[in-house]
């Protein structure tokens, strides 16, 4: 039986949840909450991160090459940082307050860690091949979310000129990763409904850069952080007009990515409200509290139910469908040698009117015909014929003659590889 496939973006309910516990965190830092009520939080987020990072690494050792296809899935790789960076967040809220000397050691780790993974994703994208219209907010994970997070979390345990690198590092990102994603999002078509949850993330780098400043400056109110403060007014302002899309949205994983957002827009405005001390602080800094509460606390209830209907995560692919699709995220990247990998030794390859046998032969056919133009790939159908073979129809669509084409590609498999494949209109 198969090992039911765990998407990378199921680290997103503790990450929400975290940030939900740090809300609170702040309320009690301010004397407006108890901390009972953020160390369950925290230790809720906690069970749920380390659930979903044993669910996530059974299913990656049981899977061929699962991590490496997951990290280099140009939709989904981005949101693999959840899995370091939400810890930062539970080491301090959790741990700080009660074992401050071990918390630092620990998120002095987790930022090498973040910076490292951040590294590896900007190198792996500066290879090329990355569309446009993949992008989406969720591209702000690794460097921004990273580094303003690990910022934040360096900040609360003192470790102030770390704190300021990391933020150095978000803001800079976020510079350059928003401006390309805000473009694709106004210049290109919508995103698909799947990742339209995700247009929410655009509140989250001014609202986390502001909370990692204000952690910095013990809460202090100043210049630098009105200017994050009018850029993320607009983001909130901006998420008006979706609302009608969102309120047509499917619940799914992806939803998640709301909770997170506007946590980190309620902690935000825990701090404004202590800093001007506006008449009924209070009582506003507990309708942030409620408000932010029952949005996390219903996407939760919400999730429980999806859980208890067996409809929170997708079906295990068959063996043909997840080899048929491997080959496909290969071609998309030019990856000559995992195409070549995917091939038994013998295998042969029938298009163009010529046949080609062997792996020679087939990397040949790669490195030349197959790359001669450029071209998006659109899976249109799929007929799988049990675990020997699949049939699959594609539309290309790129710089060769004719711009489109549809082609039917008839894969035929043996012992987990592509034995053979027959490319025709």
């Amino acid at each position: 039986m198969p090992t039911t496939r765990i998407p990378l973006n199921f680290f997103g309910m503790g990450f929400g949840l975290a940030g939900l516990a740090t809300a609170w965190r702040i309320a009690v830092e301010l004397g407006q909450a108890p901390h009972w009520v953020s160390d369950t939080l925290t230790a809720v987020a906690t069970l749920v991160w380390a659930i979903s990072c044993v669910l996530y690494l059974r299913y990656a050792l049981t899977t061929r090459r699962a991590f490496i296809r997951d990290l280099q899935d140009m939709t989904a790789g981005p949101f693999a940082s959840l899995a370091l960076i939400t810890p930062v967040l539970l080491v301090a809220d959790g741990l700080a307050p009660y074992a401050h000397d071990l918390a630092v050691v620990l998120i002095d780790i987790m930022a090498v860690a973040i910076v490292a993974l951040g590294g590896w994703f900007t190198g792996f994208w500066m290879h090329g091949g990355v569309e446009l219209d993949r992008l989406h907010p969720g591209y702000f994970l690794p460097t921004v979310a990273g580094g303003l997070v690990a910022s934040a979390g360096a900040a609360e345990v003192g470790q102030i000129r770390l704190a300021q690198i990391l933020l150095g590092l978000g803001l800079i990102c976020w510079v350059i990763v928003g401006s390309m994603i805000l473009g694709r999002l106004i210049f290109r078509p919508p995103l698909a409904d799947a990742l339209a949850p995700t247009m929410a993330i655009e509140i989250a780098p001014a609202a986390v850069a502001s909370v990692a400043y204000l952690f910095s400056t013990g809460g202090r109110v100043d210049r630098f952080a009105a200017i994050l403060a009018g850029y993320g007014l607009l983001m909130v302002a901006a998420q008006l007009p979706l609302l009608p899309r969102y309120l047509r949205l499917k619940f799914s994983l992806t939803t998640w990515a709301f909770t997170f957002s506007w946590a980190a827009v309620a902690s935000t405005a825990l701090f404004w409200l202590a800093s001007g001390h506006p008449s009924g602080e209070r009582i506003y800094s507990y309708l942030v509290l409620a408000a932010i509460t029952a949005l996390i606390g219903g996407v939760a209830v919400r999730t429980i139910i999806a859980i208890g209907r067996h409809e929170l995560l997708p079906p295990a692919p068959s063996a043909a469908a997840e080899l048929v699709d491997q080959y496909f995220e290969a071609a998309s990247t030019h990856d000559t040698d995992a195409i070549v990998n995917l091939f038994t030794a013998d295998a042969f390859v029938v298009g163009d009117g010529t046949t080609r046998r062997g792996s020679a032969e087939i990397r040949d056919w790669q490195d030349h015909a197959a790359s001669e133009y450029e071209y998006t790939t659109t899976v249109l159908a799929r007929v799988p014929a049990g675990d020997s073979a699949c049939a699959v129809t594609v539309r290309l669509e790129g710089n060769f003659p004719g711009g489109i084409a549809d082609l039917n590609f008839d894969f035929l498999l043996a012992d987990g590889l592509i034995s053979g494949l027959t490319i025709a209109p």
